[in-house]
């Protein structure tokens, strides 16, 4: 008989695990933090083209950033542990009229980011040579906390898909 109920309650633990969003990222509720925040910026000429930029974290550390109102993000901020992090990059370039679609690209930073600083994911498109260049920078100082990833930009990609890994539970072959 305890055999059934130890069953029954590895199924609850498994069926617990499995609705736990572990791979979402949740940033530090205390204790010394870094914050990171994502740059937008719109250049518009007398014709009514724009161009458009934003350059936002996608993921940090493997763990991906929502973007809705369960977010990490904390008044347009995420908070991280000072330290070294891989963020996975996005930025989305618009050229031309609003109803022109919108490119983007992905790409992993190495970042080491320090207590109590405040970063920006930036970025430039440099048409000429049909690339863009993302960093991440000290707010404060303009100084670069990660290096500097040079993209093609005739090559826009999908986000990377994660991983996950089934979970595998052997079972004992019981005779009656």
């Amino acid at each position: 008989m305890t055999s059934i109920y130890r069953t029954i309650l590895l199924l609850i633990e498994l069926l617990l695990a499995g609705c736990t969003p572990s791979h979402l990222y949740v940033g530090p509720s205390s204790g010394t933090i870094a914050t990171l925040q994502a740059k937008a910026t719109v250049y518009e000429n007398r014709n009514g083209e724009s161009l458009r930029e934003n350059y936002r974290p996608s993921a940090i550390d493997g763990k991906i950033l929502r973007s809705n109102w369960h977010s990490a993000e904390i008044d347009g901020q995420f908070h991280l542990h000072p330290g070294p992090h891989k963020i996975l990059a996005r930025a989305s370039i618009r050229r031309g009229h609003f109803l022109n679609s919108t490119d983007k690209y992905y790409g992993v930073l190495n970042a080491t980011l320090s207590e109590h600083r405040h970063y920006i994911v930036n970025g430039i498109p440099r048409f000429a040579d049909n690339q863009l260049d993302i960093w991440i920078e000290d707010a404060e100082t303009g100084a670069p906390a990660s290096d500097f990833l040079t993209l093609e930009l005739t090559s826009p990609v999908q986000q990377p898909n994660f991983v996950s890994y089934p979970i595998y539970v052997p079972t004992t072959n019981t005779g009656r």
